[in-house]
């Protein structure tokens, strides 16, 4: 893997894989969600659909996917709270095309009229799909008690009312404001010729804006609240519920202790938290922890469905193997999650696109410098450590709880007063 910062501030990566038939792009755009002021929310998600939506050059969006698709690739792009990524994988021979391509993306994007009211009808609806994803609306309810009068308790889409003000001048602005060259990331994996490369793309970034040093940053200090509890009462055929605990932010070496207890917790069949709730129990039909590390905070999550008369059961048992999870944790646990973190990690390194991503993503965190660098930091976790870290995050710390179904009445005649509904 190699790396290159060019005069204008874009970071270039590289990695040549001599075997692969394959070459993957991945642009990660250090701007998202953690940037925008409230009143703009969803304004890196809706940029990132214009991207698609015509260039000076290719002003047909159908013509512009076609580029890649009629060569077998694809071309497909996402915002996270921190960052707006593009991505094109495609066979090698069409590594100069796919990078052009996004590069015109990057710097042409037209934002006609008639596009944008069309692209804010397909985000609406993309807003209002959550309601068909229980745990996904569930998480987001979480978020509004573990993260409140922060962007982690908006959706990355926005909300209708921020989507319907965003104006054409607004897009325009941000786009020109923030796609500058110092906050790209060029992430290129397959069988490539890097000196070429270099070339194409130091060729190509000259249309870029360069940096603007006076840019405000609206990334509040973000600190999780404890002990909350959401209730939303909905027609689904069981309860969902949401645990969140304290996690890690990318830039502390407590991310990899983390990702460990996350196998241990809820990672498949083999974890604690799957052994004791759904095959010990039978509490739950399926049950699983995640692990979320973002540029200012990080959280760890526990998702899981229930039948209405197990709830108040499944929430007892499920903070009380938290809240001891670090005794059961001794060296031959420590050992089997290293063995099935790295296995994990390795099978997925095996495509183009996903080592393309891995770079850009450390790249952007500044975490390390190569995927064996990441797999030495989780094989240096010490046990005293990792039960030190559970200590504090789950016993010590009292989870935010989200909870969405027929629960009314469970819960309708004794409401504690730290739940909001």
């Amino acid at each position: 893997m190699k790396k290159l910062i060019l005069d204008n501030g874009l970071t270039l990566i590289t990695e040549k894989i001599k075997e692969a038939k394959t070459s993957s792009v991945v642009v990660t755009v250090k701007i998202g969600p953690s940037d925008e002021p409230s009143e703009m929310a969803g304004i890196s998600h809706f940029v990132e659909h214009m991207a698609f939506k015509g260039t000076r050059s290719i002003p047909d969006p159908t013509e512009l996917s076609a580029v890649i698709e009629n060569v077998g690739g694809f071309i497909n792009a996402s915002t996270d709270y921190d960052s707006t990524h593009y991505y094109i994988k495609a066979p090698s021979e069409h590594i100069e095309k796919s990078i052009t391509l996004l590069f015109d993306m990057l710097s042409n994007s037209t934002f006609l009229t008639s596009s944008i009211e069309n692209e804010r009808k397909v985000i609406t609806e993309e807003i209002n799909s959550v309601n068909d994803f229980p745990d996904d609306r569930c998480e987001l309810n979480l978020h509004k008690v573990m993260w409140p009068n922060t962007y982690l308790e908006r959706d990355i889409a926005g909300s209708h009312k921020t989507l319907k003000s965003i104006t054409e001048s607004d897009l325009l602005c941000f786009y020109n404001h923030n796609y500058t060259a110092d906050k790209i990331i060029v992430s290129v994996a397959g069988n490539i010729e890097e000196s070429e490369l270099i070339s194409l793309i130091s060729n190509l970034s000259k249309e870029l804006p360069l940096s603007r040093k006076n840019d405000v940053s609206y990334k509040p200090k973000l600190t999780p609240q404890s002990g909350k509890i959401y209730i939303e009462e909905a027609d689904t055929g069981q309860i969902h519920i949401c645990f969140g605990y304290p996690g890690a932010s990318t830039d502390t070496e407590t991310k990899y202790s983390l990702s460990l207890l996350n196998i241990i917790l809820g990672s498949g069949m083999s974890s604690l938290l799957f052994k004791e709730v759904r095959e010990k129990r039978g509490l739950a039909y399926d049950i699983e922890s995640k692990q979320y590390n973002l540029n200012q905070c990080g959280y760890l999550t526990i998702t899981a469905g229930l039948s209405q008369k197990k709830l108040n059961e499944s929430i007892e048992l499920i903070e009380n193997i938290m809240s001891n999870c670090y005794q059961q944790i001794d060296k031959s646990t420590l050992n089997k999650a290293k063995n099935m973190l790295k296995g994990r990690l390795i099978i997925s390194m095996e495509d183009t696109l996903s080592i393309a991503e891995f770079n850009a993503t450390s790249q952007r965190f500044g975490t390390v410098d190569n995927f064996e660098d990441h797999l030495e930091k989780i094989n240096n976790v010490k046990i005293d450590e990792i039960k030190e870290i559970a200590h504090t995050n789950f016993t010590e710390s009292k989870p935010n709880i989200a909870i969405l179904g027929p629960v009314k009445e469970l819960y309708s005649s004794r409401i504690p007063s730290s739940v909001h509904i």
